[in-house]
């Protein structure tokens, strides 16, 4: 037979491997949340006799039209998902398409032919052993999103899972919002670590989610804005974590090899539907350092673009990722020269990565963080670590705000080193430029290429904010809140002039008297220039009462417009204070008609701060502004010493 079950499958072919370990894991699965559905097996010799005749047999046409009727009637989404399974020598994990919206038997025909075609044109049949099979089984990703979406809506969610040792005791699992492939290409996904021995949760990592990939009416791919009350939300429970750690485990202990999982929820149960091997990051301390410019592959028409020049750094775009775009991906995959890659996800999402990396090239993981053409990039390498600094020339005295938690906070002062660690651990902060405090002529710093660079990314339309950010500020000892000058609704034209200003304010009388009062001999002055965000309400969050020295309370102070109102004192302030450990709200005064924050924004801004000291471990003093489209933007975040 050609259309088989795992278990009746008696080849080897590392991705019906891991269904067939699903499925004799199948029995320990008796967890609240762990499910695997019922999966089918296409084998090799249907794809001989497509390749030689051009169609497929029609006694296997009827099996296939049993099999797909058997599987549809069991589906709750009234779905099956058809993937690829090609065994290609000298190819790790051969990439190729999937189809998750088979809703009747001439759509599965549709998938199978899909699958083989892109066999064929990759020409992966022609090599020796291969073997191109396919398997399917009834769709589980999350179900379909209706609009509006309700708060009490139960959000779609999906993720991976892979182990962090050999054994398999000590798991990552990963969670977004959405379907799974959100891990890959999205901004704000979670992160949890598992130590499996001891069945508890060892670290989690939650940032802010803005964005999901769902299913919809309208579309299988859909990106949505993820609603407020969910951006600073745990993706999963506890005991989803621990069920979807414990799985990965089983599986890498049943075939004594790490193996990566992949999971969705249908809102009830976490569905899991792939097992592959996985490689474990080595731990070697290699010295890196690679300088130029990104070259973005965005498609075929960008192949042609890539040269020799080891100044040259590619980065294969979200949107390759996004749509599955392997041809691309193969296709630089077969370049003879050796090329430095940066690669969207993580080391657990990006196994079509491995297409490039057996090729001879060198690629580099780098989450959800993003690169323009000819953007300058500098990656070294730092115990094994790699990181990534984005400036705009190579002399570097003008970086991306994104990069500056990667300098010292001599080079880039305290609130740009802030600003960045927030960016770092997934906030939404207006991104922006930082000039650094390098010794530099300034007169020609203004003429320079390098200045002027950062002018032409910028919008003459838009307005910016001109900051501070002295190596004395924002830290533990001291914050120098307000000694300094910063500027708001800065045109393009006028940045010049207003970066000079806070260069001046460095050496104020006052700024020199408070500096002798704290022994303080030198005072570094970097200089932030971020987009200015159009308001609908701002203000700060305190995460104690500084009035009563009340720890464990945090006070929220809004105002419509700007939060520089609340700071200065000149703008009408509503005061929430909340208790941390009730979460209940047990003071709401102030102009509630004019400042009509609603619950589920004081709920998430409520949300932030308890991650935010989380994150830093102490209390902190935020600012923040929502935008008419209700996207929470943090300003600045800095440690509060009550």
């Amino acid at each position: 037979m050609s259309i088989l079950k795992p278990s009746e499958y008696k080849s080897s072919n590392p991705r019906i491997d891991g269904i067939r370990i699903l499925e004799s894991i199948r029995p320990d699965l008796k967890f609240e949340f762990a499910k695997s559905e019922e999966t089918r097996v296409i084998t090799d010799e249907e794809f001989r006799v497509y390749e030689k005749t051009g169609k497929l047999a029609t006694s296997f046409l009827e099996t296939l039209k049993n099999n797909v009727k058997s599987l549809l009637s069991n589906s709750k989404t009234g779905l099956l998902a058809f993937r690829r399974a090609y065994v290609v020598p000298g190819i790790e994990n051969p990439p190729g398409p999937r189809f998750l919206d088979i809703k009747e038997f001439k759509d599965a025909l549709k998938a199978l032919e899909g699958i083989y075609d892109f066999a064929i044109e990759q020409e992966y049949h022609l090599k020796p052993k291969s073997k191109i099979e396919a398997f399917f089984y009834p769709f589980t990703d999350p179900p379909m999103l209706k609009f509006p979406i309700k708060d009490n809506v139960i959000f779609p969610r999906g993720g991976y899972a892979v182990p962090k040792d050999i054994h398999g005791n000590i798991i990552t699992v990963l969670a977004v919002y959405g379907n799974h492939e959100g891990v890959q290409s999205l901004e704000g996904y979670d992160e949890y670590t598992v130590d499996i021995k001891r069945m508890i949760i060892i670290d989690k990592i939650i940032p802010q989610k803005f964005y999901a990939i769902c299913t919809t009416e309208t579309s299988q791919d859909q990106k949505i804005r993820v609603p407020i009350h969910h951006q600073f939300e745990q993706v999963l429970s506890d005991f989803e974590i621990l069920e979807a750690a414990l799985v990965c485990n089983k599986c890498t202990k049943y075939a004594d090899f790490p193996k990566r999982i992949e999971f969705s929820s249908d809102g009830e149960s976490l569905f899991f539907n792939e097992v592959i091997d996985y490689e474990l990051e080595e731990e070697n301390d290699i010295d890196i350092n690679i300088r130029g410019r990104i070259l973005v592959v965005d498609g075929p028409e960008d192949i042609s673009k890539i040269t020799k020049k080891k100044s040259q750094i590619l980065y294969i775009s979200n949107n390759i990722v996004k749509t599955r775009d392997y041809g691309t991906l193969n296709s630089v995959a077969s370049i003879r020269e050796n090329l430095n890659i940066l690669y969207p996800g993580t080391s657990a999402t990006a196994h079509a990565m491995r297409v490039l990396t057996d090729s001879g090239h060198r690629a580099f993981v780098v989450g959800t963080k993003k690169f323009k053409d000819g953007q300058y990039v500098r990656i070294t390498s730092e115990k094994s670590k790699i990181r990534i600094f984005t400036g705009i020339k190579e002399d570097e005295n003008i970086i991306r705000l994104d990069s500056a938690s990667l300098e010292s906070v001599e080079q880039v002062g305290g609130k740009a080193f802030r600003l960045g660690q927030l960016i770092e651990v997934g906030y939404n902060v207006p991104q922006g430029f930082v000039i650094k405090s390098n010794k530099m002529n300034k007169k020609k710093f203004f003429k320079s290429d390098e200045f002027q660079s950062m002018l032409d990314e910028l919008d003459s339309a838009k307005k910016y904010a001109v900051r501070s950010s002295a190596n004395v500020e924002d830290n533990e000892n001291n914050a120098f809140a307000g000694q300094f000058d910063s500027y708001l609704n800065v045109k393009k034209d006028k940045l010049k002039e207003k970066i000079i200003e806070v260069w001046k304010s460095a050496k104020t009388s006052h700024v020199k008297q408070i500096s002798k009062s704290l022994d303080i001999k030198t005072i570094r002055m970097a200089v932030v220039i971020q987009e200015m965000i159009k308001p609908k309400y701002s203000g700060v969050i305190f995460g104690g009462n500084i009035e009563t020295k009340t720890r464990d309370q945090v006070v929220i102070e809004a105002t419509k417009g700007y939060a520089s109102e609340v700071v200065d004192g000149t703008g009408e302030v509503r005061k929430i204070i909340i208790d941390k450990f009730l979460q209940k709200i047990i003071l709401d005064e102030g102009k509630k008609e004019k400042i009509n924050l609603s619950e589920v924004e004081i709920r998430a801004l409520f949300a932030m701060y308890t991650k935010l000291e989380d994150n830093f471990d102490s209390l902190q003093d935020v600012e923040w502004t929502i935008n008419k489209d209700r996207d929470i933007y943090l300003l600045q975040s800095r440690d509060l010493i009550l």
